[in-house]
């Protein structure tokens, strides 16, 4: 799970997931892309201690970036078979999780991608607290994914050279095609990505050079990055293995 400066989002989702956080085959990376709420997420996180945390940093504050990095830390940190990606903002309108396991037993060598709604804390209250009431549309098979974790770690993970918003949930389902791992969006895993105010698009600064899109889309190799993905932090900040 990717975090950038997440805490008033993470604190009002967080118990909404719980429940599935705390099941006794699971356990939560929490990879914190920069340091400056790592305290107010350490409060949170200890307040759950049925939940199987643990939480990576990184020690250099720097502008939003692409979550790859992250992603990838948090992939080498882990020790289940499978990794589940998704955002700290994402609330589980469906078991999410066993939808997605489920759905890979029954079909190995598969991925199973999430269908993610947005919407809005406001939205979730008018509707007396239903998230299942508030996944409205537009709705996209975007956000999420799971998938055995040595299928990730053979193609060296996300592509930690994107630089820009968007192109790096594209570039890694190419990738897993090209080791022919199977996509299926299952509309039965569904989230619902919750803020305080009506979600934006982003726009665009400037015109991506010409060769963003192939390098997105038609990428030379299915393998992202040289050894040494998925470690540009390291230090542990709390951990239940311990």
């Amino acid at each position: 799970m990717p975090y950038f400066k997440r805490i008033r989002e993470f604190q009002r989702v967080l118990p909404l997931n719980a429940p599935h956080f705390s099941r006794p085959d699971c356990e939560v990376i929490l990879v914190l892309d920069e340091p400056s709420e790592e305290a107010d997420v350490l409060r949170l996180v200890r307040d759950f201690p049925s939940i199987r945390w643990r939480v990576v940093v990184n020690d250099f504050d720097h502008p939003w970036r692409p979550p790859c990095r992250s992603i990838n830390v948090g992939i080498r940190n882990a020790v289940g078979e499978h990794v589940l990606v998704m955002s700290p903002e994402s609330a589980f309108v469906t078991d999410v999780p066993s939808v997605a396991l489920a759905h890979i037993a029954e079909n190995p060598g598969t991925a199973a991608l999430g269908h993610v709604a947005f919407g809005t804390f406001d939205q979730v209250a008018a509707a007396d607290g239903s998230l299942a009431a508030a996944y409205t549309g537009p709705i996209t098979p975007y956000g999420s994914i799971c998938v055995a974790r040595e299928r990730l770690e053979a193609l060296h993970g996300y592509d930690e050279g994107f630089d820009r918003w968007g192109g790096d949930d594209d570039n890694l389902r190419v990738r897993l095609m090209m080791t022919d791992t199977y996509l299926f969006p299952l509309v039965d895993m569904k989230l619902l990505h919750l803020s305080f105010e009506p979600r934006k698009v982003r726009q665009v600064s400037e015109p991506p050079p010409p060769d963003y899109a192939e390098r997105i889309f038609s990428p030379a190799s299915a393998q992202a990055n040289p050894d040494g993905w998925g470690e540009s932090f390291r230090r542990i900040a709390f951990d239940w293995r311990t």
